[in-house]
């Protein structure tokens, strides 16, 4: 039996993420020409939130955003295909995008 992509894809792809329709929810984005401080002002936002998650294209990417997370005093856990580090009590998760997990309610 072959299986196509239409057979994988969801009929209303937005069904996928229930819970993320049923919040109420705030998007920012940071706009600008390059070296103009957008990751810096997206970084210090995140630090300051009570919860939030990065996700990047990379996995040396979110390692190094966590790295730079616990080393301002922010717990955060990492995420991606190949690993798995958890701190307890951490309310922030730097993780690859395929990784994300989109049940979890974050700032």
């Amino acid at each position: 039996m072959k299986i196509s992509n239409q057979d994988l894809t969801p009929t209303n792809y937005a069904d996928s993420f229930s819970l993320a329709r049923k919040l109420k929810r705030h998007h920012h984005f940071y706009l600008g020409p390059t070296n103009s401080g957008k990751t810096y002002q997206a970084l210090q936002a995140l630090e300051k939130a009570k919860s939030g998650v990065y996700l990047a294209p990379l996995r040396l990417l979110a390692m190094e955003i966590r790295d730079r997370l616990v080393a301002s005093g922010v717990p955060c856990n990492l995420i991606t295909g190949e690993e798995r580090v958890i701190m307890a009590g951490a309310k922030h998760t730097a993780s690859t995008i395929e990784m994300m997990n989109a049940n979890k309610e974050v700032d």
